[in-house]
């Protein structure tokens, strides 16, 4: 029988105020603490999944590939944060080519965020209408279902 090889994960993010990651799985799933996105927008997810993978220099660490802390990279950006900062006269076009796809990861996770935010919204307002209203434990905002 063949070694099963792990698939790599990818962190897009961590949510504030529960402390906990949110990954990115590679059927398009999306998992942040008990909460588990099984939306109708999984298979565009796998997609980004991959596009992710395929754009990413960076490599995985036990099996987890950390792309939360991309940012959004535009000329003014570029000249504040590496020209200017390192008193550097040019930049080279590997690290043009870096930059260039930490932006496109960047925007692939800024079209993920809403429609993860609106599913756990969404999820925590079925909760917080079924559950009793006296319950202590009942969760008065959508990161507490995490």
């Amino acid at each position: 029988m063949p070694k099963r090889i792990n698939a790599v994960i990818i962190k897009i993010g961590q949510q504030e105020q529960a402390d906990k990651p949110i990954y990115l799985y590679n059927n398009g799933s999306i998992v942040c603490g008990n909460f588990t996105y099984r939306g109708k927008h999984m298979s565009k997810f796998a997609e980004y999944y991959k596009r992710i993978l395929d754009l990413t220099e960076v490599r995985p660490r036990n099996n987890v590939l950390d792309v939360s802390d991309h940012k959004y990279w535009n000329a003014i950006n570029i000249y504040d944060d590496i020209i200017i900062a390192r008193w550097q006269t040019s930049i080279s076009a590997s690290k043009l080519r870096k930059l260039a796809s930490q932006t496109a990861i960047r925007n692939i996770l800024l079209e993920i965020q809403p429609e993860f935010k609106r599913a756990l919204g969404r999820r925590w307002l079925h909760i917080f209408r079924t559950w009793d209203r006296d319950d202590s434990d009942r969760p008065s905002k959508a990161w507490q279902i995490l």
